[in-house]
């Protein structure tokens, strides 16, 4: 058994309102990717990172548990 790691990327011209709701689609995504990884995981708990990155190249985490209950 070996540490899989998976990338998807996405790039898209957008103004700040639309970016703001393709970080709450981003999040949603990542918590079911999530919660589907950890019923799959064999060993210790996915590691999940979710960034966002503008033209700048100013990175931004996403923190894609904010506000979910522990």
């Amino acid at each position: 058994m070996s540490i899989q790691t998976y990338t998807i990327e996405l790039k898209i011209d957008c103004d700040d309102e639309r970016h703001e709701a393709m970080t709450q689609v981003m999040t949603q995504v990542a918590r079911d990717w999530l919660a589907t990884s950890m019923m799959l995981s064999q060993g210790k708990n996915p590691q999940l990172i979710c960034r966002t990155t503008d033209a700048f190249y100013d990175e931004k985490e996403i923190d894609v548990l904010a506000g979910v209950a522990e």
